[in-house]
């Protein structure tokens, strides 16, 4: 019943926020827009940053209070400006960020040079910080827009509602009547009711999946130590994470890959590790063991990553954000990993000694039984070659882009050469 009268009042509070509060020049539609919609619409000359960045004050002003949701605590006076840096740079037909004029709503436990940063504690209430948070810093090195902070429970100490001893309660944006969870309420508010494209929150138990759940966000809890925790005012130091919430996985995703410490781009990052594979294929309980057949800047890189990212080469892509993200856009060049896949397979189905799995629908993972007794003596003679491969038992064997036949029949050449010697 609750489920219920969360939807149907939900519907009701959010029909008359879907009118758009805009400037009048512009027809950009902000409820729900994403971080793409954005700068289509700028690139294409329907709108301009200080257009969108100013529709987006405009939202908050007319709705936050007078609909009693107060996820906002304060809005950033330079983001004009900054609106307006973005524009010129545009009219040159300079090259843009990763995140140019995305207007962001961010946890107000996250230190900001130009805005005050309480914790959610009247303590705090005139702490203006001498800098950035890292993860802010980066955010805005990749051409994003601090719009807001927002509101959250105090110290970040409740997982249940979001109020504050700064700034007061903060409601659920689909039902005043009910909490948004807690800590990062007013970040999941406030992002549901369009006052921004996305928002940063923070989480030591709950405090970003609990609010995102609660309104429809996607919103991501990453790796300790994945992401730099520099200027985030603390719960429990040993289990603080802070990342991305938003109502796209590609724009989570988007948010997530500019602030993490590797500083990849997103092209590096879905070009070098096939991370749909990655991913997905561990959340749908394959073995452990894998086979990444890639050059060896390729591998070099993805061991650096195993040891700083503290795990298997799944935390590459941390879920499957940046795997849809790279499903989207390298869609193209997946035909020609299975095309490669299934060459491996054929080519090591003629070893009698081996096993092979190869699904009949297009895949790029091979899966390889070997005989106990080989397992160990075939890892190191593959491994001499520059081939990584572990547990044998049954081997993921994964194509990645950038792999040639050539690569390809040179792993099952190498495979039947062991085999060859061992008779």
């Amino acid at each position: 019943m609750v489920n219920i009268k969360l939807q149907c009042f939900g519907l009701l509070l959010l029909a008359p926020l879907t009118a758009c509060v805009a400037p009048q020049n512009s027809s950009f539609k902000f409820v729900e827009a994403s971080i793409a919609d954005i700068q289509s619409a700028i690139m294409q000359g329907d709108s301009t940053c200080h257009e969108i960045v100013d529709g987006y004050i405009q939202r908050i002003e007319a709705y936050d209070q007078s609909r009693n949701i107060n996820a906002i605590t304060q809005i950033n006076p330079h983001a004009l400006e900054k609106a307006d840096a973005i524009d010129l740079a545009v009219s040159r037909n300079e090259a843009m960020p990763e995140l140019f004029c995305a207007p962001l709503l961010i946890k107000d436990n996250f230190d900001t040079h130009d805005m005050v940063t309480t914790g959610g504690s009247i303590a705090l209430i005139n702490s203006v910080p001498p800098d950035d948070a890292f993860m802010v810093r980066k955010l805005r090195e990749a051409g994003a827009i601090v719009l807001a902070k927002t509101n959250m429970a105090e110290w970040a100490f409740s997982p249940r509602e979001t109020v504050s001893s700064s700034y007061g309660r903060t409601a659920n944006a689909y039902d005043v009547d009910f909490v948004p969870a807690g800590s990062s309420g007013g970040t999941a508010s406030s992002v549901a009711a369009s006052f921004g494209v996305a928002g940063m929150g923070s989480d030591t138990g709950n405090s970003i999946r609990g609010p995102s759940s609660h309104l429809a966000l996607f919103g991501l809890r990453s790796t300790i130590g994945l992401t730099s925790r520099d200027g985030v005012i603390p719960l429990v130091f040993d289990r603080d994470i802070a990342g991305p919430m938003a109502r796209t996985v590609e724009d989570g995703a988007r948010l997530f890959n500019a602030h993490i410490h590797s500083g990849l781009s997103m092209k590096q990052l879905t070009s070098s590790f096939d991370s749909v594979s990655i991913c997905l294929s561990k959340g749908l309980g394959a073995p452990i063991g894998s086979l990444l057949i890639a050059d060896q800047a390729t591998i070099n890189k993805a061991r650096r990553l195993r040891k700083m990212l503290g795990g298997g080469m799944r935390q590459v892509g941390v879920i499957a954000a940046c795997g849809m993200y790279a499903l989207k856009n390298n869609v193209k060049r997946l035909q020609n990993d299975h095309d490669n896949a299934k060459l491996l397979a054929d080519g090591l189905s003629s070893i009698s000694e081996l096993s092979i799995d190869y699904c009949d629908r297009q895949t790029n993972m091979v899966f390889v039984n070997c005989p106990k007794e080989h397992r160990e003596s075939l890892e190191k003679f593959l491994f001499d070659k520059e081939i990584m491969i572990s547990n044998l038992n049954r081997g993921r064997l994964v194509c990645h882009l950038g792999i040639e036949e050539k690569d390809i029949l040179f792993v099952i050449d190498s495979f039947k050469e062991y085999f060859k010697r061992a008779s």
